[in-house]
């Protein structure tokens, strides 16, 4: 009799689901309602952000703060095909998808997948030069871009990779890497953290923290710097 109680006891614990999956099983659903939450606050709307140098950190080599000092750049929230009609002035780069945060792309060629809410950053053509990703400005300068490849990573395993606060409307998200690939050199850009508020209010306190490291083919230079953005909200584009 004891037999088979101790029998019938492991199958009914075998046929159990363990903690550990039941947690990952919510947790992973939790992610889900806060993607779905984050991307019906962006709705079809194109938030927009001013980004200034908060702090420089000690770059790597090269002297490379000289190229950070004066960075500026703008940082938006939106649908990618929305944002490129929009800012055609701009370099865009879309740094951040607005998803459940585990993901590891392939090189591909720059604004493929345009129907994403991504998080984007905007650059001039003088400061793309400034920091080398652009040679020259000429009239055709956009043409530089048009063969560009990129690849998003995203592989983050702490617990603030991905956090979407349905009342204060704060969306937070983790190491992120981008990288940015041309002729000449792969340009990745790390997002250690960032939060962003997806609301009017001017209390909010938004910012980056990002670094910039590029490698030439042969790796021969390489130059970067790690820089804390505080972003202002400026304008919401309905």
């Amino acid at each position: 009799m004891l037999k088979k109680i101790l029998k019938s006891l492991l199958i009914i614990s075998l046929s159990l689901p363990t903690t550990a999956l039941i947690s990952s099983s919510c947790y992973h659903s939790n992610l889900l309602k806060m993607e779905k939450l984050a991307n019906e606050e962006v709705g079809e709307k194109i938030w927009e952000y001013d980004a200034k140098v908060n702090k420089l950190y000690a770059p790597p080599v090269n002297e490379s703060d000289v190229k950070f000092k004066n960075f500026s750049c703008k940082f938006v929230v939106g649908k990618l095909s929305k944002i490129l009609n929009h800012y055609n002035e701009y370099l865009v780069f879309d740094i951040l998808t607005v998803k459940n945060p585990i993901y590891e792309e392939k090189f591909k060629t720059i604004y493929t997948n345009s129907d994403n809410n991504v998080i984007a950053l905007l650059m001039t053509k003088e400061i793309a030069k400034e920091i080398g990703l652009i040679s020259e400005i000429t009239e055709d300068w956009k043409t530089q871009i048009s063969n560009f490849e990129v690849r998003k990573e995203h592989t983050a395993i702490n617990a603030k990779k991905f956090d979407f606060d349905k009342k204060t409307k704060e969306l937070c998200i983790g190491f992120a890497a981008y990288y940015i690939k041309t002729k000449e050199q792969t340009m990745c850009v790390t997002t250690s953290f960032m939060k962003i508020t997806l609301d009017k209010s001017p209390q909010s306190k938004n910012f980056i923290d990002i670094s910039w490291e590029t490698n030439t083919e042969n790796l021969s230079k390489n130059s970067g710097a790690d820089v804390l953005l505080d972003l202002t909200l400026t304008k919401v584009i309905e």
